[in-house]
């Protein structure tokens, strides 16, 4: 409904701004045409976000998880990002019914038990992305040593200076890069641990579920510079745990804590009651 529409408009909108300068002979006009691609697809995205939000939001008890999952999944932004949620176009009507969905996020979502779910969970530095970003960093730092090292007919010309500071930048920034990573590749110890009493970060002492509040995973960033985050409040203090580069995806991580947390509250209810989670 929203992302292969979205996708489609752009390819083509951008075929047919692509080849309709060809086709009247002003390549000239192709740098100002091709961004109609995206702008239509941003502005359909625009109007349909909303239409999607009140009909899923509608159907769903667990309006909570939901929000978790619609923002991994790019559908909604980040809660805070101002700027991204303006680029939602809601009609009068779309606000007023969104109004009264409002109400839905005062109940606690319901927990459901998966049984695949183990007692405990340990999560590591992933040993393939560290090697993948490894072969990166020693592909980059080659590249960098090639534009000083080349043989050039003007070693003093501009060019030539500008490919010399290039490559030095390169050995440098993906050298440090290339070491950090290769540090994590050999680095054993769990950075993780959540289970059915609480959770344990790297740098962080073991927290019962009982003293863990505002649990969330956040993106931090954008762009190149994105990175997630695991962030809780306990009586001693804020944990915020960087994630890029583990062998458990967010998606995977958020519905084990929730798993894990609803164990433990439905422990604390008496018999036969209902559990509620967020």
């Amino acid at each position: 409904m929203i992302t292969y529409p979205f996708l489609l408009i752009i390819i083509i909108s951008t075929g047919i701004t692509f080849s309709f300068p060809l086709l009247i002979n002003q390549i000239i006009l192709l740098p100002f045409l091709l961004p109609l691609g995206l702008l239509l697809g941003l502005l359909y995205r625009a109007f349909a976000i909303p239409k999607w939000r009140i009909w899923a939001f509608a159907n769903v008890r667990n309006v909570h998880e939901l929000s978790r999952r619609a923002a991994y999944a790019g559908l909604i932004f980040e809660e805070g990002n101002k700027f991204l949620s303006k680029m939602e176009i809601w009609s009068a009507a779309d606000k007023a019914q969104w109004e009264q969905l409002q109400v839905r996020f005062q109940t606690a979502d319901i927990f459901i038990e998966d049984p695949d779910v183990p007692a405990e969970t340990i999560v590591y530095f992933s040993k393939a992305a560290k090697l993948f970003f490894i072969f990166l960093g020693l592909l980059s730092v080659s590249f960098g040593l090639l534009l000083i090292f080349l043989p050039q007919t003007k070693p003093f010309s501009a060019g030539s200076i500008w490919g010399y500071c290039w490559g030095a930048f390169l050995i440098l920034s993906m050298g440090y890069f290339t070491y950090i990573n290769a540090k994590d590749l050999f680095n054993n110890k769990p950075q993780l641990t959540i289970n059915n009493e609480g959770i344990e970060c790297v740098n962080t002492r073991f927290t019962s579920w009982a003293d863990v509040r505002d649990i969330d995973i956040v993106v931090r960033g954008s762009g190149k510079s994105r990175s997630l985050h695991l962030v809780y409040r306990h009586s001693y203090g804020t944990t915020d745990l960087h994630l890029d580069g583990f062998n458990m995806s967010r998606k995977e991580l958020d519905k084990r804590i929730g798993i894990y947390r609803g164990r433990f509250a439905r422990r604390q209810t008496r018999p036969g009651s209902s559990t509620a989670l967020f």
